[in-house]
């Protein structure tokens, strides 16, 4: 079955939604700080190699269809980032909210609601992620504005450092995203613009990062690295104008981003299983039971694991997709030959 291509003015800025929600809602693990002076050299390094690995990847898959094997590595990687994504998004409910209520109701409520996703496809999907991205945008416009009188640029820690220190932050914050394998997936590669595009992508990730940092630091200073959540922090900090507090609305906006996340990654797991099995009868409930087992395996493992394995399951598919294109095409050179 060929896949589903869209162009990219459609899928990336989805996926832009995707990866940047991650920089307002941040894993509630403890992670070694790495101050701005350090943290934005090796954002830069971080996302060039990212960068390069993706478009070495997308020489060798263009136009290929993934076989049964990938599909399925695939289908286990979607299904256990929707895991992992309902699994923070209930975190950051219950560390932003007072009200008492059990885990399991909100994962309940949150597979009802990915079950009726399903119902609309990807495409509509996709395209609802796009609308969401202009409210995320006002939403840290918004914030940047309400805490322009507290950044204060004496509040950077400027301390030496050495060119091993940036290498270890790079080394530290390195993660493939499982977003990555859905550029491979639905995004047609063949035409020069979308080429165009995703380097933007990148650029315009790379920037807000170094944006981002530069304020939470010029606000926080040093303690920033006591925050759990620094965006939330800096959101319950912020005033504007005859508006005290506006942490809620933003609380609101980042909630609708990261259900927008786990819908794109539920169609791709429903788009992966049709694929293995083309039979379309309860595909949504079959759907929903595999990102069901993501949840629960997520749930099982830590934060600090569950970014492990996506990270480790993202290389894993694309060195698969290399070798079964190079195996492909040694078959068919021997067939010419032969």
């Amino acid at each position: 079955m060929n896949r589903q291509k869209l162009n990219a003015k459609t899928l990336l800025p989805a996926l832009f939604l995707m990866v940047t929600i991650d920089l307002a809602i941040t894993s509630f693990m403890e992670k070694e700080y790495f101050r701005a002076q350090i943290a934005i050299p090796a954002t830069v390094i971080d996302s060039i190699l990212i960068y390069v690995i993706l478009l070495f990847v997308l020489r060798f898959s263009s136009g290929k269809c993934f076989g049964r094997g990938l599909q399925f590595l695939l289908l286990l990687i979607m299904a256990f980032s929707c895991g992992c994504t309902l699994v923070r998004t209930e975190q950051f409910f219950r560390f932003t909210s007072d009200a008492s209520y059990t885990s399991l109701a909100v994962y309940v409520v949150f597979l009802m609601l990915l079950f009726y996703v399903l119902r609309t496809g990807m495409e509509a999907t996709i395209r609802l992620a796009n609308l969401l991205i202009w409210p995320f945008a006002g939403s840290l416009i918004l914030l940047i504005i309400a805490n322009i009188a507290q950044m204060k640029p004496e509040n950077l820690i400027l301390k030496p450092f050495s060119m091993g220190d940036i290498l270890h932050a790079a080394f530290s914050g390195f993660f493939l995203s499982p977003v990555l394998l859905l550029v491979l997936n639905y995004l047609q590669v063949k035409n020069p613009e979308n080429k165009n595009s995703l380097a933007k992508f990148f650029w315009a990730f790379t920037l807000l990062t170094i944006f981002l940092k530069l304020c939470e630091e010029m606000v926080l200073g040093e303690q920033t690295a006591q925050q759990t959540q620094v965006l939330h922090s800096l959101s319950r900090l912020g005033r504007l104008s005859v508006f005290k507090r506006l942490d809620a609305l933003h609380v609101f906006v980042w909630s609708m981003a990261e259900a927008a996340k786990a819908s794109v990654y539920v169609c791709a797991v429903q788009s992966s299983l049709l694929r293995i099995t083309p039979n379309r009868m309860h595909s949504e409930l079959k759907s929903i039971g595999c990102v069901a087992i993501g949840l629960g395996l997520a749930l099982l493992c830590p934060e600090s694991l569950q970014e492990c394995i996506q990270s480790v399951g993202t290389g894993v598919f694309m060195l698969m997709l290399i070798l079964q294109v190079c195996l492909e095409r040694r078959l068919h050179h021997a067939e010419n030959n032969g």
